[in-house]
């Protein structure tokens, strides 16, 4: 079983696999079945919408081009949350990986209620699919969700070691994975997922990123570890691709963000432990980009967003640990739809905040 140096602090609040000591064992289905949530009542649980605060905070690196400190002034608008904690519609247990599609719907993978929920862009609940098991159409904890130009939808079945993928109407279609080390299986995983033209790219615990068609043919991977030299990972979470195909990626317990061309050759990398506070990563977990090509990182730790260039010069921030509108309390997931509009989970607050960038 392979150990790790240190386990990251994300996984004493939220992870929900069985981990012992500083180990992770690769997911079992449990013996106890779940009952699902119920899909009869089509009521939203939208909290109240309040007029729309200012919650960044710009601290622009010193070391910033002229065009990056202006870049700076941008700001992130608090506009709405919905959700609470429990199981019924709109509610959720432990939201993670999140997903926009062309229409603005946005699609939340509940991890600890096992399906994926369906809103649209105001937080009206649209639908729902999935439930605890592992036939297919089943999940055992979903850790992220994406979707392709088609409207087909993958989800990354974590607990099950497998990818999923379903029609717009939330059929069954495919799936591909199992669990192990080889190619085309996943260790603790699959976690981050994301689609780029017609190939599907995920990470899991097996220090790499895998990349496979829309069919689930595998295509390539890159990655070793465990490490934090450049190219290596210990735990790879969230991860997206810019305009020219350059993939980021969320390494968790690294603390860092590691940028890789097309061909999964590595690039560069930033975050870390060391350099200006602004600029230090606590745990990040997910990761997303504007039309601008910023970047934008889930920093759970430290209960905020920070944005980046894609050179990874520190730009700004928002959020703070609480309760309140745009606060988080260790958020997971981030996805932006194209009309600039930010959406995080906001995990143990159990809800969902969009922003206006």
């Amino acid at each position: 079983m392979k150990k790790f140096a240190a386990c990251s602090f994300v996984f004493a609040v939220l992870l929900v696999f069985a981990i012992s000591g500083c180990s992770h064992p690769a997911p079992t289905m449990p013996l106890a079945t779940a009952t699902a949530a119920p899909v009869t009542d089509f009521t939203a649980t939208i909290s109240s919408t309040v007029t729309p605060t200012f919650t960044n905070t710009t601290v622009i690196d010193a070391t910033a081009t002229a065009q990056e400190q202006q870049t700076a002034t941008m700001t992130a608008m608090y506009i709405t949350q919905w959700g609470t904690q429990g199981s019924g519609n709109g509610q959720f247990s432990n939201p993670w990986g999140l997903a926009v599609d062309a229409g603005g719907n946005v699609y939340v993978a509940d991890l600890g209620n096992h399906r994926i929920q369906v809103f649209n862009s105001s937080g009206v609940y649209l639908a729902q699919f999935g439930s605890l098991g592992n036939a297919d159409g089943q999940f055992y904890n979903p850790a992220g969700v994406a979707l392709d130009a088609a409207g087909n939808i993958y989800v990354a079945d974590s607990g099950n070691s497998r990818i999923q993928k379903f029609d717009s109407s939330y059929n069954f279609v495919s799936k591909w994975g199992s669990a192990g080390h080889a190619d085309g299986q996943f260790y603790g995983g699959p976690f981050g997922i994301t689609i780029k033209g017609s190939n599907v790219y995920a990470t899991d615990w097996n220090y790499r990123v895998q990349e496979f068609t829309t069919s689930g043919v595998f295509v390539a991977k890159w990655g070793s570890g465990p490490g934090n030299t450049g190219g290596q990972f210990t735990e790879p979470y969230g991860l997206v691709l810019d305009g020219s195909s350059n993939v980021y990626v969320a390494d968790v317990n690294n603390k860092l963000i590691e940028k890789f061309n097309s061909a999964g050759n590595f690039i560069l990398q930033f975050g870390g432990y060391q350099g200006v506070i602004n600029q230090m990563l606590g745990s990040p977990t997910d990761v997303a980009i504007d039309g601008s090509g910023m970047i934008y990182v889930v920093d759970q730790g430290n209960h905020r967003v920070e944005v980046f260039t894609g050179s990874g010069a520190y730009v700004t921030q928002w959020g703070s640990y609480g309760t309140g509108n745009g606060q988080f309390s260790f958020p997971f997931g981030i996805v932006i739809d194209s009309s600039g509009n930010a959406y995080v989970s906001d995990t143990n607050n159990g809800r969902i905040e969009k922003f206006k960038l």
